[in-house]
């Protein structure tokens, strides 16, 4: 973006310790040794420093001498970012009129405006000969600058100008002078606004990834910002998974890749993005910069705490919401959120009621158990809508991560390999492998190691008494192709069924019949004599019918 200043701009020169001119070659240069100063057409005065005074008066008829004349140079600048993290700075030059002066020379200044908006600091400096002088001449010249780490790129702006260089000594050097300065014209000096494009480099997993778009950028289609994703892998999330193909500043999304890898974006940056969220889970991405979760301005109070979660190896609560990575959220009803990169953190109010709980993790994914939560609570501790076929998954049924006493765990797992570790803190528990049925004894604390499909397991304590009535849980995985697992428990040893129904109630498959011993129990159903479709499966007794639904993917 570019904006044409008018005649002059006051500028003020660094102190040492910065790039030149510093303050003793400035000394050098101007014969000044008072700061601040001003010079204008060779005539200088001090403002502050040495002899004091106040320029203004001397200052403004000057001014209004040249307030009217037509400058013979023409400049039209641009300032853009480089691959090395500097500024390049490009001034195209006609000439309109005829230049009488020998010794030219064209400046490049980078300013800096650290508070005030009337003056600018000069941090960076070049000069070199000017050889245009004749009407229709016209050429490029450009610089390059580095920055600062520290500098808010908003205040940043380079100014170019012409200028005649007369005195006894040599080009400048920083021991020659005085070197008055002779702006050639007024109208042409010229301020660039810096663009302020940011590079990001971004870190992928194999695999399956929860990613957001951090910059704001021309093109957002998901394969132009991760060229080594996998073609047709971008999901969003609303009511179920939803195939997409650009990403949207502030929404969260599930992308493949087939392996370990980076990838680099360019674009504007932004501190600050308000993001609505349905009731329920929600996909969302952050800022820019990295933001803490307690300073996510939530003024109505809508966050169920303790429900931003990441994924990397399974899901993970985040403390922070990092650029470029997608996070779910839990929301207990509609409403708007604000996350902000440069607002103060605050104290987190969640009370972790896990603390002495018993703990089992499979391939470091933990859950807990034997602990009791209050219900006004209990969502803290539910976990977001599974990752998509190929990641890892473990969770209870139901979608949470603990339980007062026996449980269905439910495991998607991205490995044949199955390590599990567990402590236990109060009682003694058993966890039965609901495939093989397969039973763990688990005191204090260690390690199983299992190879193998493993779909699944029922944890209980080990004096646990008989269930006290008939449960039929959710089959797993469902959808599934073309075998899924029924746990189911009965209460009193007898005659029980466990049946597979067409949407017009024909039975099209037997699993289990005949009798049974009371206890929990685990079957496996094979679709692969069916089409694709839902289906019903009945759990029966003597006295009670349970049903639930199946659906079957080929």
């Amino acid at each position: 973006m570019m904006n044409e200043l008018d005649y002059f701009i006051p500028l003020i020169w660094e102190q040492d310790g910065h790039f030149s001119p510093n303050y003793t070659e400035r000394d050098n240069m101007y014969a000044v040794n008072g700061i601040p100063h001003a010079a204008f057409q060779g005539q200088e005065m001090i403002v502050g420093g040495i002899g004091g005074g106040n320029m203004y008066s001397y200052y403004l008829p000057i001014y209004n001498q040249f307030i009217f004349d037509n400058s013979p140079v023409y400049m039209d600048l641009t300032m853009l970012t480089n691959a090395s993290g500097g500024v390049d700075i490009e001034a195209d030059i006609v000439m309109t009129g005829n230049l009488n002066t020998t010794n030219n020379k064209i400046l490049f200044m980078l300013t800096y405006y650290y508070s005030a908006s009337y003056c600018a600091t000069v941090s960076r400096y070049h000069e070199e000969s000017f050889n245009l002088n004749l009407t229709g001449q016209e050429a490029t010249f450009s610089h390059s600058f580095d920055l600062e780490n520290s500098w808010d790129l908003e205040n940043i702006k380079g100014v170019v100008l012409i200028q005649t260089f007369t005195s006894s000594g040599n080009d400048y050097d920083g021991s020659y002078g005085p070197y008055p300065m002779y702006p050639i014209h007024q109208a042409g000096i010229t301020g660039v606004t810096l663009d302020p494009d940011v590079e990001l480099t971004l870190i992928h997993q194999d695999d399956w990834n929860m990613v957001g778009l951090p910059l704001g950028v021309e093109d957002s289609d998901y394969l132009t910002l991760f060229p080594d994703a996998i073609a047709n892998t971008l999901f969003s999330f609303g009511e179920g998974y939803s195939l997409e193909t650009n990403l949207v500043e502030g929404t969260g999304y599930w992308l493949r890749f087939d392996g370990y890898g980076s990838t680099t974006m360019i674009g504007d940056d932004f501190e600050e993005i308000t993001i609505t969220l349905d009731e329920d889970w929600n996909m969302i991405s952050g800022v820019s910069n990295p933001a803490d979760v307690n300073s996510i301005s939530d003024p109505y109070g809508i966050i169920v705490p303790n429900t931003i979660y990441s994924f990397g190896e399974g899901y993970n609560l985040a403390d922070v919401i990092e650029p470029g990575l997608g996070y779910w959220i839990r929301s207990y009803t509609e409403g708007s959120i604000t996350i902000s990169s440069t607002a103060a953190s605050g104290k987190s109010k969640f009370v972790n009621r896990l603390t002495d709980a018993n703990s089992i993790s499979f391939n470091g994914q933990t859950l807990y158990f034997g602990v009791e939560i209050p219900q006004e609570e209990i969502l803290s501790y539910s976990l977001p809508p599974k990752p998509p076929a190929g990641a890892l998954d473990v969770r209870y049924e139901g979608d949470w991560k603990v339980v007062k006493d026996d449980g269905n765990i439910e495991i998607m797992n991205n490995s044949n390999e199955l390590k599990i570790d567990y402590e236990i803190h109060q009682d003694n528990w058993v966890l039965i492998n609901q495939l093989t049925g397969e039973e763990y004894s688990l005191t204090n604390s260690g390690t199983i190691d299992l190879v193998g499909d493993v779909t699944g397991f029922t944890l209980m304590k080990e004096d646990a008494a008989l269930p006290s009535q008939y449960a039929l849980a959710q089959n797993y995985p469902n959808p599934f192709n073309p075998v899924t697992t029924i746990s189911y428990s009965v209460p009193f040893s007898g005659p029980i069924s466990l049946k597979v129904y067409g949407l017009l109630g024909e039975e099209v498959s037997t699993v289990v019949e005949g009798e049974h011993k009371a206890g929990f129990h685990t079957a496996q159903f094979d679709g692969s004599h069916l089409s694709s479709g839902v289906y019903f499966y009945k759990l029966s007794s003597r006295d009670q019918t349970l049903t639930k639904k199946l659906i079957l993917m080929k």
